[in-house]
């Protein structure tokens, strides 16, 4: 389960479907979010109850294939190419199969970001527009 207050319209997330009995197990399947409701979210591919969505964990392939430039083994970073510096300039730090938040302008803000839809927001955030995340 997510809480709804990390959520917001264009997120992606995981959505179980309940099969019917005699199945063994319900399958997950990936949904943007398209509205955000007191007890439920629509997606695109239908609604669901806050309990039945989770969230897609963030891997180094879907940073680097939605965008992100890999500066090292243990760095990914966000930044307008042939663009000056700026403060919505970002990078991703892995430690441990861990990912950090790490901005000139958060020195001293350690973010643990563990699934897509937290990097989502935080690049919303910071540069003012959506990420195109590719899954795969």
């Amino acid at each position: 389960m997510i809480s709804p207050r990390e959520l917001r319209i264009g997120n992606l997330v995981r959505c179980i479907v309940h099969l019917p009995i005699g199945y063994n197990r319900p399958s997950m399947i990936v949904a943007r979010i398209s509205e955000i409701n007191e007890n439920s979210v629509e997606t695109n591919k239908g609604i669901y109850r806050y309990r039945d969505i989770a969230p897609i964990f963030l891997t180094e392939n879907i940073l680097i294939n939605s965008g992100g430039n890999k500066v090292s083994d243990k760095e990914i970073s966000f930044k307008d190419k042939n663009k000056i510096p700026t403060s919505e300039d970002f990078s991703v730090v892995i430690d441990s199969d861990k990912f950090y938040l790490n901005s000139k302008d958060y020195k001293d803000l350690s973010v643990n970001i563990e699934s897509v839809h937290q990097f989502q927001n935080i690049y919303y955030d910071l540069k003012g527009k959506e990420i195109n995340i590719i899954l795969t």
